[in-house]
């Protein structure tokens, strides 16, 4: 156990790997436009300066997920770019020329096979409204990518996180999308339809599977996190952390263990 120094605002890890033998860790640093690598015994390899095309002292990354293959770590951002960097996994360089553009700003970021799932909010230029959505793009055909809306009659909707099952089935959170989780298809790609997150507040910024069946629901208004069954979709439990000392916990972040026994919420409260 430890620490190290990381950028301004770290926002989010992916990790590669070789087999069960973890690589690195890529931490996307928001405010300061830079994503930190890590090696497994936690001692810092590089920082990697991402571009600023807005010149605004940070593209703000957010998302972040390795590429199956783990050549590739790509990051998301919130300038309003639409820009998603290609992190080189052994050279440790931004490829620019792979540079993906996604409209929008991006949530948390995921992979099913070659297509990467990336959920969208996008405002109108004057800020009076928004629109949710999801694109799956495949990086080696950028250009074939298909975008799927997320209906909500909300103002300020807003795509946050997205859960993959292995058969292509995928999970979105968000904020302004109702008490819902937004069901879509990654095989089509489609929407699907939606089930009652049963959580009271409806604001959500975090999902994750576990190994066992289980889809694990943050919602930070409401500082509850529901567990669900992911083939059923029905709700089995809720965990309230106002019962927590703290005044708020506000979860955001959620990832299972890998043999699907312990849940680790990161609560920005």
């Amino acid at each position: 156990s430890g620490s190290f120094s990381a950028g301004l605002f770290p926002e989010e890890i992916a990790w590669t790997a070789a087999g069960q033998q973890i690589l690195a860790g890529f931490v996307s640093d928001s405010s300061s436009g830079t994503v930190t690598v890590f090696d497994a015994a936690g001692q810092v390899l590089e920082t990697i300066f991402l571009p600023d095309p807005f010149e605004f002292g940070s593209c703000f990354p957010f998302g972040v997920v390795a590429a199956p293959d783990q050549e590739r770590v790509y990051v998301g951002t919130l300038d309003g770019s639409g820009n998603i960097y290609a992190l080189d996994t052994a050279t440790l360089e931004v490829r620019e020329d792979e540079t993906l553009n996604v409209p929008g700003g991006h949530g948390r970021l995921a992979f099913f096979g070659r297509t990467l799932v990336v959920p969208v909010t996008e405002y109108d230029p004057s800020f009076t409204s928004s629109e949710a959505r999801v694109v799956f793009v495949d990086p080696a055909h950028p250009f074939s990518a298909l975008t799927v809306p997320i209906p909500s009659g909300a103002t300020f909707p807003s795509a946050q996180d997205v859960a993959v099952r292995c058969d292509g089935r995928v999970f979105l959170a968000g904020v302004f999308l109702g008490a819902r989780i937004h069901v879509l298809d990654a095989r089509t790609p489609s929407y699907v339809g939606w089930f009652p997150s049963t959580t009271s507040g409806g604001l959500h910024q975090g999902l994750a599977l576990s190994s066992h069946g289980l889809l694990a629901v943050a919602d930070y208004a409401s500082e509850e996190i529901a567990f669900v069954d992911w083939w059923t979709e029905q709700g089995l439990d809720l965990v309230d952390h106002t019962a927590l000392p703290d005044v708020h916990s506000d979860p955001e972040e959620l990832v299972f263990s890998k043999d699907g026994e312990k849940l680790w919420a990161i609560c920005n409260g």
